[in-house]
């Protein structure tokens, strides 16, 4: 994670962010308002052991970023053994999950209801 907060102070790749930052790859391929497949690159960058060779940085830093909005959730060196999943349903709950993450070792589940132009349904995040 150390490497990423030194890209962030960079200024070069904080002038080249800049640049291009009107750039949105989902737009480019078609599927700016397709929810389940932002969700499905989500899941995959979160997704330790993943293709994508950001091992738990990426989980990691997301738990860093919902820490400093104000969320307590304890720092784990070794995020290896989380499970990341789509579109999980629960059998108490009508509907569906659209990103489900758990970590076993810190008995932390973390549930993300992605927008993609879209307004929270009412009741949708309820806890049930």
């Amino acid at each position: 994670m150390l490497e990423l907060a030194k890209l962030l102070e960079d200024k070069e790749f904080l002038r080249m962010n800049k640049e291009l930052c009107g750039f949105n790859l989902f737009e480019v391929i078609g599927f700016q308002h397709q929810e389940n497949t932002h969700s499905k690159f989500l899941a995959f960058l979160l997704t330790p052991g993943e293709s994508h060779g950001l091992q738990q940085d990426f989980l990691r830093g997301f738990i860093e970023l919902a820490n400093k909005s104000g969320l307590s959730f304890p720092a784990d060196p070794d995020l290896g053994e989380s499970v990341v999943t789509c579109e999980e349903h629960l059998a108490e709950a009508e509907g569906r999950l659209d990103i489900f993450i758990k970590i076993p070792k810190r008995k932390i589940i973390l549930i993300i209801e992605n927008k993609v132009e879209a307004s929270e349904g009412e009741g949708q995040t309820k806890n049930t």
